[in-house]
């Protein structure tokens, strides 16, 4: 029977087996046999046997068709040759898909390697040439070579030459060069450009500088940035175009003002313009002065031009101060400014040092005022002043011919209130000299002795800021022979200041016209009365910052929340204290507030002056003296000023009228 090959003959075969009213006829069975069969190994399909059936169904079956049964043969067993593994037909796709591949990947290597189009940043060269050394603040020419060893061109080409720190542009040496970006555009397919670039390089003799360049590109219809760097090209400075040396002792003694020189020389072939020297102090050296004068803050001078071998100078003074033995160092600087900062070195030049180491002095000076010392002492306004100068021999030998000139030079000294003992006041040179013709003593001072200087100052009242400055130079020979002597000097300084005498008033009023005040005058007791309170804050010759009252109200007066005037006011209800903000107050200058107060006064305060207002305190910081000033006014009672046109116990409490 042929095979069913789909679901209508299956249907069809169903139909014919199960019809009714077939008639089938009963097929003969054969016998059995105990006659032993040969029987092969495996079943062998017979075609032939398909074509020639060898049996039928008889007519009482019931399928409308007749069925015929293939005839099966015993054959002997044979072995199925094997079929070849390319008659699958996936392997044979995938085959073919592996050897196209190969070939797809061949032919893109081969188009790569050999093809017209390739391209490669190994193909980029880029080098830098120039010399090795140069002199400092000297033009330094370079060239910066861009090859493109492509056989296609590329686009966008930018050139980055990156130098280091303090160099400055060839076209204007006062602009630092960090960076320099040349637009190249595009390069074809084997051109070569050459790029010429200059620049001034600046730092100090045997320093070393990099210079490194970079090509940034593009490939054609691409947006992607490429680039290749070139070998940095380092070089030495031989030389500095400037040159500092410095001039000063290496032995000094605290207290010791002394002279630095600076000496900046010009090295260089062409003109040095806007060279800025820096100094470095130490806490041993405190700056006094300079010549020129800084140009920024102490420490800072910029000089214009520098003409080539000339040189330019700077004194600078500074008094010493530390202990015995110690050792400490200046630090110079000379270079160009930054650009965006003049006042900062942007590159170096020259530097230099000076050492020094604090000695014994030979001659120990001291100052005291109103027996206070100090390089800063504060004084009351007006305080009459006495100052009284030490000088000690510190050797072990004999000093000879010992004088003493003090300089008092200040915008409070009344130069007729000055009063000198054995000695002599120069009121045109400001100037009290202590010598051996009016001080016979002062011829010889033993080993370890010392001399005591006094005089007196009266000072003004009247100036702002008022202050003195006393400076003390002691003077002596080691030995007495004229023609063998050594001069000595003892150093000292101090300077008083007057701190600020500053004011305050408190003042209380009714129906002075700064508020409406309501009540009776003298107060009735159970009646409410109002009152002004105004206070008066003054600066005498110092402004002084951070000014405050402070003071308090008893626990029968009310605040009625009414203010007017300078600042502020905070009126705390629980402690019923008062705080007025005052602020800055300018020398010699006022500041006022005023505000409202209530009384009810009870029936146990009849017959009494109740207190209003408790003691006003002041306190703000002298900025001249940067000492606390305060001030503090009484406190303030219900009795109101007569000269008003108030009447005698004005603020007594009387009974309520029946």
């Amino acid at each position: 029977m042929p095979p069913l090959k789909n679901q209508a003959q299956i249907e069809d075969m169903r139909r014919r087996l199960y019809e009714r009213g077939i008639n089938i006829t009963p097929k003969k069975r054969h016998e059995l046999s105990d006659n032993p069969q040969k029987v092969a190994d495996s079943w062998q399909y017979d075609r032939s046997a398909v074509s020639s059936p060898t049996a039928s169904i008889g007519d009482s079956d019931p399928r409308p068709a007749t069925l015929t049964k293939p005839k099966l043969e015993v054959l002997t067993p044979t072995t199925e040759t094997k079929k070849r593994w390319f008659h699958n037909y996936r392997t044979i796709i995938l085959m073919v898909t592996l050897v196209s591949f190969l070939v797809v990947l061949g032919g893109t290597s081969i188009y790569l390697f050999f093809g017209s189009n390739q391209i490669s940043n190994k193909n980029i060269d880029i080098n830098i040439s120039g010399p090795l050394t140069t002199g400092g603040g000297e033009i330094m020419s370079l060239q910066v070579t861009v090859a493109n060893l492509n056989k296609v061109s590329i686009e966008s080409a930018v050139l980055i030459v990156n130098y280091p720190s303090g160099t400055k542009s060839a076209d204007d040496t006062a602009k630092d060069l960090f960076e320099d970006r040349i637009q190249l555009n595009s390069i074809n397919a084997g051109e070569t450009i050459n790029v010429p670039v200059k620049a001034v390089m600046y730092g100090e003799e045997n320093q070393e500088g990099e210079i490194k360049a970079t090509i940034e590109y593009r490939l054609v219809d691409s947006n992607g940035t490429f680039y290749k760097d070139a070998t940095p090209l380092v070089f030495r400075i031989t030389s500095s175009p400037l040159v500092i040396r410095v001039d000063a002792v290496s032995k000094v003694s605290a207290g010791q003002e002394v002279d630095v020189t600076l000496t900046i020389q010009s090295n260089a072939s062409t003109l040095l313009k806007d060279i800025l020297v820096s100094a470095n102090y130490p806490t041993n050296f405190d700056f006094t002065s300079s010549d020129p004068a800084p140009s920024y803050r102490e420490n800072s001078w910029l000089i214009k031009e520098i003409v080539p071998e000339e040189s330019s100078t700077i004194v600078l003074k500074g008094l010493i101060v530390g202990k015995q033995n110690e050792e400490f160092q200046l630090q110079f600087l000379a270079g160009t400014p930054q650009q965006n900062n003049q006042f900062i070195i942007g590159s170096t030049l020259a530097e230099a040092s000076a050492d020094f180491i604090i000695e014994q002095p030979f001659i120990n000076v001291g100052i005291s005022i109103n027996g206070l010392k100090g390089e800063v002492v504060t004084l009351q306004t007006g305080e009459e002043t006495t100052v009284v100068v030490e000088v000690q021999n510190t050797l072990v030998d004999t000093l000879y011919n010992m004088s003493l000139e003090v300089g008092v030079v200040g915008n409070s000294i009344i130069k007729d209130h000055v009063t000198v003992q054995n000695g002599y006041y120069d009121s045109v040179k400001n100037v009290i000299r202590y010598q051996v013709s009016g001080d016979s003593s002062l011829a010889q001072v033993a080993p370890g002795a010392t001399k005591r200087f006094t005089f007196s100052i009266l000072p003004s009242n009247q100036k702002q800021t008022p202050s003195f400055m006393v400076t003390a130079n002691a003077y002596a020979r080691r030995v007495s022979e004229a023609s063998a002597t050594e001069q000595l000097v003892g150093t000292a300084k101090s300077e008083a200041k007057f701190a600020s005498s500053v004011s305050m008033v408190g003042k209380i009023t009714h129906g002075s016209g700064v508020f409406t005040d309501i009540g009776a005058i003298p107060p009735i007791a159970d009646t409410k009365t109002t009152y002004t309170v105004t206070l008066t804050a003054g600066a005498g010759g110092n402004n002084v910052s951070g000014v405050s009252v402070s003071s308090s109200l008893p626990q029968y007066v009310g605040w009625e929340n009414k203010t007017t005037g300078d600042g502020t006011i905070i009126f705390n209800p629980v402690s019923n204290e008062i705080t007025w903000t005052v602020g800055d107050i300018v020398a010699g200058k006022e500041k006022q507030i005023s505000f409202q107060i209530s009384l009810l006064p009870s029936q146990n305060q009849i017959g009494t002056t109740p207190a209003l207002l408790g003691a006003q305190r002041l306190r703000g910081t002298d900025l001249f003296t940067g000492t606390v000033v305060r001030a503090e006014a009484v406190p303030l009672s219900a009795e109101l000023d007569k000269s008003l046109g108030f009447g005698i116990d004005n603020g007594v409490v009387g009974r309520t009228a029946d």
